[in-house]
């Protein structure tokens, strides 16, 4: 499944939401700024078919993995 308001048009649960930071810093970006989450998968068959749509050739995009006691949590960052 695929959460995130650019994807499918429901927003990230709050329990996903909290397991990932809003934005974070990559080393080489200039100081201010960030990537910002933009969507939660829960399957990597789901995290490949939001990267395909997020990817639309200009956006820089991060993947975050979190494992939880239930299902492996992918989160999609994009500058």
């Amino acid at each position: 499944m695929i959460w995130g308001i650019n994807f499918n048009g429901q927003a990230i649960p709050p329990g996903f939401e909290k397991k990932f930071k809003k934005r974070i810093k990559i080393a080489w970006l200039p100081r201010g700024h960030h990537y910002h989450l933009v969507g939660v998968a829960d399957s990597i068959t789901s995290r490949n078919d939001m990267l395909i749509q997020a990817d639309n050739g200009h956006r820089l995009l991060h993947v975050e993995i979190r494992k939880t006691g239930g299902p492996t949590l992918y989160g999609v960052y994009a500058y």
